[in-house]
């Protein structure tokens, strides 16, 4: 019976390109045949981010994965990677695999958000930036029986992740505008309208300029956020408040 010592050593390959010395660094020439083995296990990658307000308990990864599996229903095995700062490489078996986990999107876990990109070769969570943030965003000139939660929630996902309501939002007694905190990826386009849709009727929610971009320089964070450039008045949207994160 092998040693533990005897194990782990049985694991290191033999020489295929010996260490050279090109400046001040050492330079290390990578064995083709076994990089091309990695990167087929990463063929169907994607990578996930799971961001926590402050005071919020981390996951532990088993019951990440418990929790995930929940909600993708996968019917094959795989693999949640730890990669640091909140960031997981999601090794999945197939095509069909990653586009149902890529069409489920971005989700509200309780607590945290996990927030998806596309895998890359050389990722790295440390050169990542953050562009998201938790902003209050009203909608204006929305009739009053649209003011239901389902129907607001749905609504708030044409624009990120939506997260809460106020409560004067939800006892529908303040009908001027509804309000939801919502986490956006500032990365991507916003819309300039959203059309609803009831039984064959289209109703349209627009305007032609509704944001405009800013950076916010708090804690030299400089993230991207949203303010309003013309009168509420004027918008179907507005934004209030800027939460970082980091």
């Amino acid at each position: 019976m092998k040693s533990y010592a005897q194990a782990i050593s049985s694991a290191i390959a033999p020489i295929s390109s010996a260490p050279k010395k090109k400046g001040d660094y050492v330079a290390i020439k990578v064995n083709p045949k076994a990089y091309e083995e990695r990167l087929k296990l990463c063929s169907y990658s994607l990578i996930g981010r799971v961001v926590l307000s402050k005071g919020e308990e981390p996951w532990k990864i088993l019951a990440l994965k418990e929790k995930l599996q929940s909600i993708w229903k996968l019917n094959s095995q795989w693999r949640l990677i730890s990669l640091g700062r909140g960031f997981f490489q999601i090794l999945l078996n197939s095509e069909e695999d990653k586009a149902q986990v890529w069409g489920i999107g971005s989700l509200h876990l309780k607590p945290g958000i996990l927030r998806l990109q596309p895998w890359t070769q050389n990722f790295n969570p440390n050169t990542q930036r953050t562009t998201n943030a938790q902003i209050w965003v009203r909608f204006y000139d929305l009739p009053w029986e649209f003011w239901h939660p389902q129907i607001l929630s749905d609504m708030a996902r044409g624009v990120g992740i939506p997260l809460k309501f106020d409560r004067a939002t939800l006892e529908g007694d303040y009908g001027h505008f509804a309000r939801m905190l919502i986490d956006v990826d500032l990365s991507k386009p916003l819309p300039d309208s959203i059309m609803i849709e009831v039984f064959g009727d289209t109703v349209f929610i627009s305007d032609d300029s509704f944001l405009v971009v800013d950076y916010c320089f708090y804690l030299r964070c400089r993230l991207l956020f949203f303010n309003t450039s013309s009168s509420p008045e004027s918008s179907f949207l507005a934004v209030d408040y800027c939460f970082c994160l980091r």
